[in-house]
This record gives structure tokens, C-alpha cells and sequence, in this order.
């Protein structure tokens, strides 16, 4: 087990100032014995990244241009520093932070852990907080921080540590004034948590691996300067304990800025500076670039490397001017000496390095698939709206329907409404089975999507646990609607057919649920996923057999109607309510339907499909399931190649 020395000492600040202590980071095996310096003591790199973009060209065609983003970038930073990287919009920041994090793969060149190419145990040492926070809202800090304690330490710690590992650490960070409230956040209807506090969840998050590396990415937007200061002054706590600390930072403070220990500035995607942070004044002033008396150093450094769109040509010389000074200062040859200590070969082949990658998992798949059963569960009995509101719809709709169509009987006259009540009840339970996925699923999604490139969850565990915990509350709501519908009604007044009535709901709404899923895996996005049901929904309506002839339409599309889980929901429900079943014509002489069969016929069902039926719902059920799986293994593969 990894542990630092002074790890769990945090240094308080003393009037304003925190004093610096960089201990070198140990190895501590289980038994409490030192073994040695722990991997990752020392990140450097080497790299370029270029991309690709078209443009039109002269002639009116596509011109494919190659576009630099960082040109001959190399550094390193040294356990114990807190690097802030720098520089004015479009200088290549969270480019550079996502090369050395790994995070984007496409570069050429090498990035270094101790003097050697960066392998598949990288991920294990390192950890990345995101500018953007997502969390599953309904959870508690402490029950965030425990899922998380469990499914990324190690798997031979046991779980009372591991508790006591999560306690430790909301105390070190902060946390424990609000460790039993819900986190929320801006895409939930729960408040929740402070901006700030959501923070240094994130923080608290990385934390628990014990990573020798740790990256931010603008760990302070949003937030006000005291809360920025606030996080950084954590940051730097952590850097104290010998831990290597880079994040992408913004216009900070004079007060926040002064708790990094180095600096790396960027213009244009090129090395302006890299270096001890109180230096780098005096190193601009010898270039002619003085910062003005009781100025802010990182206003006046995002100002000198600015690019004025007025006067693009003379910025752009300018900055050229600075990154090629750089170039040929000997604090470049000073903080390049690290590579001597690189083997040759690597630094004289560089090659684009992709496919490093998650290969082992702290935590076992058992662990990992029943952790996550435990917080979906927590999720949809806290939930307020993918919860709550398809119950509250179940009731009144089901209340609504019963009343519009109350006491049917079992004459031809009430043939119509009977028929008008299945294909409303398929129709209620499609569209608020799937739309009611595809407005939570997305984001949830993109919050596995992190925990996945983190190592602290499975596709097939958090996808498998996901189906299983959710199976009671998909069963509840088609019962309690079905079951208000059936009595209101009065459909065919048998166990049985009341049974089955309830088991084909259920099997439609499960499939409608996993059609959403299938919808916010493949396009991942809210908007898109609501699109695009609107579109798969609107044809199955179509061509359910109620609302179009198929034998007056072309035969190229009469197979369309075996895509259709409206059909076989709506043919289903009209074969357990008449298969073989007499109709009351009283005294009439026109009686449309005289026999139940005969009403199947007019809707274009057989007595003896009712299996068929709901076999099919059940495959299709599956095959949404597949296709839900594969496309978000497939999107979390791509994800962490890129």
C-alpha cells in the first residue's frame, strides 16, 4: 500500500504563509515498512501536438490544413511543486495538461514518469480533477467518498480502513461540517452543496488512491476569490506532503497565485516560461517586460502574453519574440538537464503514444457491481424526478384513463373504447418509460464515463448493476398504473387476463425503458436522445395496427411494423381482452363484432399470439440492452484511447 510520509500531517498556515516542506514520498507496505521512493517523483515531457481542420480554400474546395497547438514543449516538475500552467486564451493550457495527464494521447513525443516512458501503470499513480464537477446528486459526501473508497483502493485493504480512510480524509480537506448533505449541483433540482465545497469533493475524490500525481483543470473557475484561495491553499497542503500538484489556473488572486511554488507560462501553444514562480518577475524584466510596482504578476503575465485581434501581426512577433528568448535562456538548459538521464534511443525515435489505457482495477468486478447496485438504488428512492414523477404520472393517468373510460361492458358498443384504451396505455407507457430515461441517463452516463478513465468502474459491472437495482421500481410503476386502469375500466374480470394484463405492461415498459437507454448510450447527449425517441416512437405508433391498413400501403414497408413494440404491446393487450371471447349484440341486427376474434381480426391480431407477443417485447427488451451496452463500451474505449 502506498502511503507518503507526513501524509496525513497537514502543515496549518501561519499568518497568511504556508511553510513549504517537501519530504521525500515513500513506499509503505502493509505491514508499516518503508521500502523505498515511491514512482512518481518526477513528471517530465517532451511533446507536440498538431491537429487537423478544413478550410475552404480559394478555388471553393476543402483544403485540409494542419494546425499547431504546442510546438517543442518540454519540462518537468519535481515532487513537492505546485506548477500553475498559464498563459492567455488559446495558448494551449488544458492542451498540455491533457498530454501530460494522458488524457489526449495524440501527440508526438513522450511523456516521463522518473526518466522512463509513461506505461499502462500510469493512471495507477495519477489522478485528474475535471473542470466541471459531476456527481450523482442525490448522494451524500460521505457516501460519495465511500463508494469511491471502495471501488479505487486497493482490493487487499479492508473495508473498516477504508471507512477510516474516507473520514480522514473530509477532515483533511474540510468536508466534515457537511458530510451527511446531499451533494446537488446546477443539472438537479437539489440544492445541495456550496460551489466550493463541490470542489473540494472532487479533490477528496482523487485523494482517497493516495496518487503521487495530481491534475487539475482549472480548479478555481466559478468560484469567488476566497473560495479559490481556499482550494489552492488545500493544493498546496497537499504538495507539502510531497506530492507533484499541476492545474490549469485562470486570472488568480496576488494572494492565491502566491501559494504555487512553479510556474509554467505558454503563448500560442510555445514555452514562455518554466520555473520557480517568485522568479519569473525578474526573469521578464530582463527581457524588457517590468511588472508595473503592487500589480498582480498573473494579470500582468496573461497581459504580455495576450494576443490583441487589432494588432494580431505585431502580438504574434511580439510573443515570438518572448518564447524564442526562452529558447535560448539557459533556464531552458537548466530545466532540460533531466533528459540526459533519458535513454537515447526514446528520445531519438520519438512516436505518437496512444493506447495507454485502464488494464487493472483496484477493486474487484463483485465489489464494483454490487457498490454500484447499492448507489442506484439510493439514487431512485432519493431521486425527485425520474422517480417521484413517473409514480405521480402512473396515479393520475391511470386515475384519468379510468375515469374517461369507466365501467365498460362487454357489448359491441364498447369495443371502440376498449380498443382506444390499449393503444393509449402502450402509447402512456412508451413515452414516459423512454423520455423519462433519456432526460437522466446522459448525465449519469458522463459521470461513469469519468470513474471508468479513473479505474474505479467496470462497463460491464456499473451497466449489469444499473439493470438489476432498477428491475423493483420498473415492475411498480406499470403495475400501479395497469392495475388502477384494469378496475376502473372493467376488462375482462379474470386473474388471469388481470395478470397478464400487468405482465404485458410490465414487459413494455421495461422495453421502452431499455430503448432509452439504448438512445442515451449511442448519442450521449440529452437534447439528441430526446430527438431521436420522438423519431423511433412516432413510426411505431404508426404501424401498431391501429392508426393504418397495412393492406393498403406499399409492400416495401409492411415489414416495418415487426419493429414496432407499440404493435406488440397494443396487439397483446386486445388478445387477453378478446381471444375467444363472446360479444353482446342484444337484440341488433348490424353488430360490427360479434365475436371477440372478430375484433382481433379488424386490428389485425391472431387468437393464439399472445406469446408471440410478449416474446417479442422480451427480445427486444434484450436487444436494447445490447445495444445500450456495446455503445457505451464502445464510447468509454474511445474515450480512453483518445
Amino acid at each position: 500500500m502506498v502511503r507518503e510520509k507526513g501524509a496525513m500531517e497537514i502543515r496549518a498556515m501561519e499568518e497568511g504563509e504556508v511553510r513549504i516542506k517537501s519530504p521525500m514520498a515513500l513506499v509503505t507496505s502493509p505491514d508499516g515498512k518503508k521500502t523505498g521512493p515511491v514512482r512518481g517523483a518526477h513528471l517530465g515531457w517532451t511533446l507536440n501536438l498538431y491537429a487537423t481542420e478544413t478550410r475552404r480554400g480559394a478555388k471553393g474546395n476543402n483544403v485540409t490544413v494542419k494546425k499547431t497547438i504546442l510546438e517543442g514543449v518540454t519540462g518537468s516538475v519535481r515532487s513537492g511543486n505546485m506548477m500553475a500552467l498559464m498563459g492567455a486564451s488559446g495558448a494551449g493550457k488544458s492542451s498540455l495538461l491533457d498530454c501530460i495527464s494522458l488524457r489526449n494521447q495524440k501527440f508526438e513525443g513522450n511523456v516521463f514518469v522518473d526518466g522512463k516512458p509513461a506505461d499502462n501503470a500510469f493512471f495507477g499513480l495519477t489522478a485528474y480533477v475535471y473542470q466541471d464537477d459531476l456527481f450523482f446528486p442525490t448522494l451524500t459526501v460521505r457516501e460519495h467518498l465511500r463508494f469511491h473508497a471502495m471501488v479505487r483502493m486497493p482490493k487487499t485493504i479492508q473495508p473498516h480502513i477504508k471507512a477510516e480512510r474516507v473520514e480522514s480524509i473530509l477532515l483533511d480537506v474540510g468536508l466534515q461540517g457537511c458530510s451527511d448533505a446531499l451533494i446537488g449541483g446546477a443539472s438537479s433540482l437539489i440544492r445541495g452543496i456550496s460551489g466550493g465545497e463541490r470542489k473540494r469533493v472532487a479533490v477528496a475524490t482523487e485523494l482517497l488512491s493516495n496518487p503521487a500525481i495530481l491534475f487539475l483543470d482549472e480548479p478555481t473557475s466559478g468560484l469567488d476569490s476566497f473560495m479559490a484561495e481556499a482550494v489552492c491553499t488545500l493544493l498546496r497542503k497537499l504538495a507539502n506532503t510531497g506530492k507533484i500538484v499541476v492545474c490549469v489556473i485562470h486570472q488568480p488572486s496576488s494572494d492565491t497565485f502566491k501559494l504555487f511554488t512553479h510556474l509554467c507560462l505558454l503563448a500560442k501553444g510555445r514555452m514562455a516560461y518554466l520555473g520557480e514562480l517568485p522568479k519569473a518577475v525578474d526573469y521578464f524584466a530582463a527581457l524588457g517586460h517590468a511588472c508595473p510596482p503592487n500589480f498582480n504578476p498573473a494579470d500582468f503575465f496573461i497581459e504580455e502574453l495576450a494576443v490583441v485581434p487589432s494588432d494580431y501581426e505585431k502580438s504574434m512577433a511580439r510573443l515570438r519574440v518572448v518564447t524564442d528568448a526562452y529558447q535560448d535562456s539557459d533556464l531552458r538548459k537548466q530545466n532540460e538537464k533531466w533528459l540526459s538521464k533519458v535513454d537515447p534511443a526514446v528520445l531519438s525515435k520519438p512516436r505518437r503514444r496512444t493506447g495507454i489505457a485502464i488494464t487493472e482495477y483496484p477493486a474487484t468486478a463483485d465489489t464494483q457491481f454490487w457498490e454500484s447496485c447499492r448507489r442506484t438504488i439510493l439514487q431512485y428512492k432519493r431521486e425527485p424526478v425520474l422517480t417521484r414523477a413517473r409514480l405521480v404520472n402512473s396515479i393520475l393517468m391511470g386515475v384519468l384513463l379510468g375515469l374517461v373510460y369507466f365501467d365498460q361492458d362487454t357489448t359491441y358498443k364498447a369495443v371502440q373504447n376498449k380498443i382506444g384504451v390499449a393503444f393509449i396505455v402502450t402509447m402512456n407507457q412508451c413515452i414516459s418509460a423512454t423520455f423519462g430515461v433519456v432526460q437522466e441517463v446522459p448525465r449519469d452516463f458522463a459521470v461513469f464515463m469519468r470513474e471508468y478513465l479513473a479505474g474505479a468502474n467496470r462497463v460491464s459491472s456499473y451497466f449489469l448493476a444499473r439493470t438489476l437495482s432498477e428491475i423493483p421500481f420498473q415492475i411498480l410503476f406499470p403495475l400501479v398504473f395497469g392495475s388502477i386502469v384494469y378496475g376502473m375500466v372493467g376488462l375482462r374480470p379474470t386473474a388471469g387476463a388481470y395478470i397478464t394484463f400487468c405482465l404485458v405492461l410490465i414487459l413494455c415498459a421495461n422495453t421502452a425503458v431499455s430503448m432509452g437507454y439504448a438512445l442515451s448510450a449511442v448519442f450521449r447527449n440529452t437534447t439528441a436522445a430526446i430527438a431521436a425517441g420522438s423519431v423511433v416512437i412516432m413510426p411505431m405508433a404508426l404501424f401498431s395496427g391501429l392508426l393504418l391498413d397495412m393492406n393498403n400501403i406499399a409492400p416495401w414497408l409492411r415489414p416495418l411494423q415487426f419493429l414496432s413494440i407499440i404493435r406488440y404491446t397494443y396487439h397483446a393487450i386486445i388478445i387477453n381482452e378478446y381471444a375467444n371471447q363472446p360479444i353482446n349484440c342484444g337484440f341488433n341486427v348490424i353488430c360490427p363484432f360479434r365475436t371477440g376474434n372478430a375484433v382481433l381480426t379488424y386490428v389485425g391480431a391472431a387468437p393464439d399470439e399472445l406469446s408471440f407477443n410478449m416474446g417479442m417485447l422480451f427480445v427486444f427488451m434484450l436487444c436494447f440492452r445490447l445495444i445500450a451496452f456495446m455503445a457505451l463500451k464502445w464510447h468509454s474505449t474511445r474515450v480512453a484511447s483518445l
